[in-house]
């Protein structure tokens, strides 16, 4: 009998951590990368508009867009059939995202060079939020991925 409540307890705390470890996402909202330069225009007319309607542009430098679709169609279902675009570089959920990390520094305040209203700063605070340098990172953006236009960095690409 006593077993039989460990295995269920085990069992339960199992379940528990996985819910509790899956992300929000906003339902009926999916974030594609085209591969290729894209206007909205062009991201508009790239899906079918009973299918997927492309909302907005997210980050033009990226080709990163917002689309959205019918709420009954899960929003794993809805990646994975924007994945079959062989014009898209990735497609992902619309993750919630939420504050993460704020520095403790009692002295933070006075370290102008971490973060400035101007935005003439190293952006300390932003990238605190993505990570801290532990192993929990679980996303990176290679160099690569990004075309800004520098040739110096094309190079070394």
């Amino acid at each position: 009998m006593s077993r039989r409540l460990i295995y269920l307890f085990l069992l339960t705390a199992c379940l528990y951590s996985f819910a509790q470890a899956a992300p929000a996402v906003v339902q009926g909202q999916a974030l594609v990368r085209f591969a290729e330069p894209t206007s909205l225009a062009q991201a508009q007319a790239e899906f079918n508009a009973n299918e997927f309607r492309v909302d907005k542009v997210l980050v033009k430098k990226l080709d990163i867009y917002l689309v959205k679709f019918d709420e009954k169609l899960s929003v794993d279902m809805a990646v994975e059939m924007l994945k079959g675009n062989p014009k898209l570089m990735w497609a992902q959920a619309d993750h919630i995202a939420s504050p993460r990390l704020t520095p403790n520094d009692p002295s933070f305040s006075t370290q102008w060079d971490w973060n400035q209203a101007n935005d003439h700063d190293v952006d300390a605070p932003e990238a605190w939020d993505i990570s801290t340098g532990g192993g929990d990172c679980r996303r990176r953006l290679p160099v690569d991925a990004c075309r800004f236009g520098c040739e110096h960095l094309a190079e070394h690409g």
